[in-house]
């Protein structure tokens, strides 16, 4: 009869971490308003900055400024942001795509 009890609580303990990460990722992903404009306002910053950096003008800053094989990595970087920046803005592998533009942020940030 032990037995039983056992399985039957291990049951219900399955049943309701999945009920949890069910939930969870039914918030996490709902359309709520808040959800909805904190990912258009974040990614508008990675898909703006995307389409300036195939500039020549960014390409020649970069260039004087030291930045080695510029005509490559500047549009190359200005590629990373702008699929990042829709990454987040669909939904579309967020755990990846969030350490992404944090990576891309601060390698723009060098003084």
């Amino acid at each position: 009869m032990a037995t039983s009890s056992t399985a039957t609580s291990s049951k219900r303990s399955e049943a309701a971490t999945a009920l949890n990460a069910t939930d969870w990722n039914e918030r996490a992903s709902s359309g709520s308003f808040g959800t909805l404009a904190g990912r258009i306002l974040l990614s508008a910053i990675f898909v703006m900055s995307g389409f300036m950096h195939s500039s020549q003008q960014e390409i020649a800053y970069a260039a004087n400024v030291g930045v080695p094989m510029a005509r490559l990595l500047v549009p190359a970087s200005g590629i990373l942001a702008l699929t990042g920046g829709l990454s987040i803005l669909l939904g579309y592998r967020e755990p990846r795509s969030g350490p992404g533009c944090s990576c891309f942020s601060l390698s723009q940030s060098r003084q």
